[in-house]
Order: structure tokens, then C-alpha cells, then sequence
């Protein structure tokens, strides 16, 4: 399964706590009527000016005001600018439900330990 979107400014949360997230356009998920559930996924991200793949944290959700979901990745090892490029993610393997955590120091070593379980698979 994958979908497809241009990279779009996010709300900069996730580059605050140290883990900037590439966040991209909805239509092609919503276009492809996907039925994914919300949370943390192990997979991949695609550019698509160049085909290069890197393993990446796949957030789907939450959901915006507007009631869509939100669609983002922290992409390992891309530390360059990619607003406006077109991405394409593969969301493979299920890591976590969403939580709330009590602090920022929580939620930074529950991205921690995803990151690790993202590194250690078998994509």
C-alpha cells in the first residue's frame, strides 16, 4: 500500500522536539479511499524527483479540525530542505496506537524507541 503527496508546512512540533517530520498533501490518500489505521508505522519514503528510499516513521493522524487525518514522516538520514518536493510513503508494519504523554520528555522517548524498532526492521 502506499500514497503520495506534496510536501507541505506542518505546524513545526516535530522539529521542535528534535524529530522534523516531512508532512504532505491529503487528496491522493483520500482520492484512493485508504483505510489505514491511525497511528505509528515502520516504512519507507520515497522521493520521487529521484527514486531514493529511506526508512522513515509514518504518522497517520491525528485528525485536523476538519475532521482529515494528518499525514507525515520523520524521514531518517534526510536532513535537507524537501518542501514542495513530492513524496511517496509505504506505510509496512504497525508500531503504535497513539498516546498521550504527561510530558515532552515522554513523548521524545516513545519517538526514541520507534526510531529504534524503524532502524532495526527489516525493510
Amino acid at each position: 500500500m502506499q500514497f503520495k503527496g506534496k510536501v507541505i508546512k506542518g505546524t513545526g512540533y516535530g522539529k521542535k522536539l528534535g524529530f522534523p517530520t516531512a508532512n504532505i498533501d491529503r487528496r491522493d490518500f483520500y482520492r484512493r479511499k485508504l483505510k489505514l489505521r491511525e497511528g505509528i508505522y515502520a516504512g519507507l519514503v520515497e522521493r520521487e524527483r529521484n527514486g531514493k528510499k529511506y526508512k522513515a516513521g509514518i504518522v497517520i493522524g491525528p485528525k485536523d479540525k476538519k475532521g482529515l487525518l494528518k499525514l507525515e514522516a520523520y524521514i531518517l538520514g534526510l536532513k535537507e530542505d524537501i518542501y514542495g518536493e513530492r513524496l511517496v510513503f509505504y506505510p509496512l508494519a504497525y508500531i503504535r496506537a497513539f498516546k498521550h504523554y504527561k510530558s515532552e520528555a515522554e513523548l521524545k522517548k516513545a519517538i526514541r524507541e520507534d526510531v529504534r524498532k524503524i532502524k532495526k526492521s527489516l525493510l
